[in-house]
């Protein structure tokens, strides 16, 4: 049933698209407190102590063990400012253009709990929701994935393919469209964070059978597996399923 603008009865026309009347749309600078990464120097680091995460270290949604950089934990209290919580997001404010997700600028990341406590280095931004609502924040994070995020990033961004950047202040423009009730919050993170959990284990099971092939071809190509018809020997792969 639409009424007389030719919107379903119950929804209402926004600069995102066609949302319900009880949802809100706001800038992501009105919801957020933020810090600007620190410039660690190179000459700080050490062999242990406290992770420092630097943009190189994180992909499209997860951040690389190989290779991590450390500073002294006798210096936490110098550098609590930009100490890293679970569920915090960090945007990088370099990178290349999209769509090179792993690499791009304005790519986005979620701090799972195994980072809690590490630093935050140069060329990113920490963001929190004002309210330290866990829900929202996995709102944020699902806005900061979808094709018009990436769309937004494409027109802010300065520079060249391969070196681009954005600014605060125009990354902050970016609205989203959010339910005010905190329990439809609630259902709409619990949903996502389900569909998540499914992409990873069809991931994984992509990854095993990716494996299987690869030592498959291995043996065919090396002659470890002979075809029938080409030695007389049949020998066959045995896989687990």
């Amino acid at each position: 049933m639409a009424d007389n603008c030719g919107l379903p009865k119950g929804y209402k026309q926004t600069e995102v698209g066609v949302i319900p009347e009880d949802w809100d749309v706001a800038k992501i600078g009105d919801l957020i407190d933020y810090t600007k990464s620190y410039a660690f120097q190179s000459k700080e680091y050490t062999n242990d102590g406290i992770r420092v995460i630097r943009v190189s270290d994180t992909t499209y949604d997860s951040i690389i063990d190989s290779s991590p950089i450390f500073v002294s934990s006798s210096k936490a209290s110098q550098y609590a400012k930009w100490t890293l919580k679970e569920n915090d997001i960090v945007v990088s404010t370099v990178g290349s253009k999209p769509p090179m997700y792993d690499s791009m600028v304005g790519k986005v990341i979620i701090i799972k709990r195994q980072y809690d406590g590490a630093l935050l280095n140069q060329n990113a931004v920490l963001i929190r929701d004002r309210k330290n609502r866990r829900d929202f924040q996995l709102l944020l994070l699902s806005h900061f994935r979808t094709k018009r995020y990436f769309g937004f990033i494409e027109s802010i961004f300065r520079g060249n393919a391969n070196q681009a950047s954005i600014t605060l202040k125009e990354l902050f423009e970016f609205p989203i469209p959010f339910p005010q009730s905190g329990i439809e919050q609630h259902a709409i993170a619990s949903a996502l964070s389900d569909v998540d959990a499914l992409l990873a284990k069809l991931d994984q099971l992509i990854t095993k059978k990716r494996d299987l092939k690869q030592a498959a071809m291995q043996q065919l190509l090396t002659g470890q597996i002979r075809l029938p018809g080409v030695s007389g020997e049949w020998l066959t792969v045995k896989a687990e399923r």
